[in-house]
């Protein structure tokens, strides 16, 4: 499996959030539908237009679907955002800060939801079980670039924080 390891500071994102259950793998079928209401209603035009006019005169037209602030419960939040390097408040909108982290990034290539279910699936099941990194704490992003996310060429990332696994027998 392709991936590379990113670090990256801390930054602010902007969006909107719903908690999401894993029971019967629910969030295969609610975070598709939560996209399709956020288009729906234009929150994601209107996060569009936040990242293009950020503060920084940085044009940064990527949207973030992000999994955080897991729980016992098979429970967590999950978030469409975008990047904000904004200091105002955009009403309507929460803003979440994502801490500075070692990212294992890896590319998915297909059309939505399938391509980025099917590669989280295979890190969680070929990377993460084949050694070197473990997850660390914090949320695991989604990336989405401009495109037609129909398309068998559509190209996305999932960026998940990771920490080097401790050697066997290691002391520490």
């Amino acid at each position: 499996m392709n991936y590379k390891i990113v670090k990256k500071d801390g930054f602010a994102v902007v969006g909107k959030s719903m908690r999401v259950s894993t029971v019967n793998q629910d969030q295969l079928k609610t975070i598709p539908r939560f996209w399709a209401e956020a288009c729906r209603a234009g929150t994601v035009g209107k996060l569009t237009d936040i990242a293009a006019n950020g503060a920084d005169g940085q044009t940064n037209r990527k949207l973030l679907g992000i999994c955080t602030d897991f729980n016992d419960n098979n429970e967590f939040s999950y978030v469409i955002a975008v990047e904000s390097t904004a200091k105002e408040e955009y009403a309507g909108f929460e803003v979440f800060p994502i801490p500075p982290a070692d990212w294992g990034v890896f590319e998915a290539t297909g059309p939505m939801p399938g391509a980025i279910q099917e590669l989280f699936k295979r890190i969680y099941t070929e990377f993460f079980p084949a050694g070197g990194y473990e997850r660390a704490e914090g949320p695991d992003l989604e990336i989405y670039y401009e495109g037609d996310i129909a398309s068998p060429d559509y190209r996305s990332e999932i960026w998940i924080p990771v920490v080097k696994q401790a050697m066997a027998g290691a002391k520490g």
